[in-house]
């Protein structure tokens, strides 16, 4: 009896000192996880900052505070992803293609970062290596679950070159960068609203109509956005669907000068010619005053039969270069 009292007791003490090591061990496991969520929520906030330094103007904050993100965790690729945001817009393609790298090496299917990298690589005329990353990242669906990045540096940049090269008169290279903002950005509407834009001035109406939907998919209750679908409407002579969408512009800004305009030419399709003129009358009090305007100005008052206003505006829309003013200005004002 007191060999098994004894050994009892040796194995209560065994029994122990298991315990006892068990709940160190889970002390520390979950010290070690809290430790690493507080880093992960630290580095979290870091980002967020260096973002608003960006917004800012702050380029060296915010670099100050994704390196401090490196620095506590060579693993947290968005800060890489950043930083090469950053270079490229100084022009340090090298880098930025580096960083990009790294985030790749991480995440090989992370479709941002290989379209990135092919623009930079197009950069610096590695256009072999760009057409490998853009081969590559065309294979690949889904965007990455990206808490915290700043792509916004090279979109704007795109966006502006779209801009230049529409104002030049060269609608495919600007239709080009829009479409490649649409590609690397497809939850911004802002370039989908200037590829419709240019479509509509190709007189590319269903382009241009799909690109408005999705714009207003994604930017809800824009008067502007409103507006051109309305255009659409009334370029297909879908008179109620056009004046419905210019009802919808002009409840979110009745000083609208485009909703007006076409509010003003739908109108004047539907031969309600008085309303027409009113419509055409605001647009142009209101900024809309371009050539086309009063030519149109002048039509609403020839329905009317006022010639002395449907010649008078064919005279200022002449003088503004419309060329289609002098037809009506040499056949019904002699």
């Amino acid at each position: 009896m007191p060999l098994k009292r004894h050994i009892h007791i040796t194995v209560g003490k065994h029994n122990f000192f298991v315990l006892k090591r068990s709940l160190l061990y889970i002390i520390l496991t979950v010290e070690s996880i809290s430790i690493c969520l507080a880093q992960k929520n630290q580095a979290e906030e870091l980002l967020k900052l260096g973002v608003q330094c960006i917004e800012n103007g702050k380029v060296d904050s915010a670099l100050y505070y994704w390196n401090r993100v490196i620095d506590m965790d060579s693993s947290y690729v968005e800060a890489f992803f950043n930083r090469a945001m950053v270079n490229y817009q100084h022009k340090k393609y090298q880098q930025a293609i580096s960083d990009l790298s790294f985030v790749l090496d991480k995440h090989p299917n992370d479709k941002q970062a290989l379209q990135f990298r092919s623009i930079c690589k197009d950069s610096i005329g590695d256009i072999l290596g760009a057409e490998e990353d853009r081969k590559i990242a065309e294979e690949i669906v889904e965007f990455p679950e990206a808490s915290i990045r700043v792509h916004g540096i090279v979109d704007e940049e795109y966006i502006e070159k779209g801009d230049q090269w529409i104002n030049a008169g060269n609608y495919e290279k600007g239709i080009e960068y829009y479409s490649q903002v649409i590609e690397l950005s497809p939850s911004k509407f802002e370039p989908y609203y200037k590829r419709a834009y240019a479509y509509l001035d190709l007189g590319e109406i269903e382009k241009a109509m799909h690109d408005l939907k999705i714009a207003d998919s994604i930017q809800p209750n824009n008067a502007s956005i409103l507006a051109e679908i309305a255009y659409c409407h009334y370029y297909r002579e879908e008179t109620k669907m056009g004046l419905k969408y210019c009802k919808e512009a002009l409840a979110i800004d009745e000083l609208h000068p485009t909703a007006n305009y076409y509010a003003g030419m739908l109108e004047l399709q539907a031969e309600n010619n008085k309303e027409g003129l009113d419509f055409l009358l605001k647009a142009i009090s209101f900024g809309y005053n371009t050539g086309r305007a009063y030519f149109n100005l002048g039509v609403a008052y020839y329905f009317l039969e006022d010639m002395d206003n449907a010649c008078k505006n064919w005279e200022i829309s002449k003088d503004k270069g419309f060329t289609r003013a002098d037809e009506m200005l040499n056949e019904h004002c002699k």
